[in-house]
């Protein structure tokens, strides 16, 4: 899969890591997540998120979504129900029109002072 082997590629370079043979260090996805790098002062945060996705699983959102909660950073977590990842690429998609939908009404949330 085009996913995976850019996330293998990825974190191979990253961590200096060798996932086939299971040589990571567990240190250094700690280092790469999303959620080590939230802290108090981070940026109003979206996450749209396919309930389906296969490739990030929908728990790696909600992880993060707590964690920006936890420093209460403004954030919206959007859940594409049964959709999977990438759902968004054409634009006429129902995926993709409830994620542009998303976008723009976080967009104007954040931005209207």
């Amino acid at each position: 899969r085009f996913h995976s082997s850019v996330f293998i590629s990825m974190t191979r370079h990253l961590c200096h890591a060798n996932l086939t043979n299971h040589l990571h260090p567990p240190s250094c996805f700690a280092k790469i997540s999303p959620v080590a790098l939230v802290h108090r002062d981070a940026p109003p945060t979206l996450l749209v998120h396919g309930s389906s996705d296969p490739v990030v699983p929908l728990y790696h959102a909600t992880m993060l979504q707590e964690k920006l909660e936890k420093f209460n950073v403004s954030h919206a977590l959007v859940e594409i129900p049964c959709a999977t990842h990438s759902c968004d690429i054409f634009c006429s998609s129902p995926c993709s029109q409830a994620a542009q939908f998303s976008i723009d009404r976080f967009l104007y949330r954040t931005l209207k002072h």
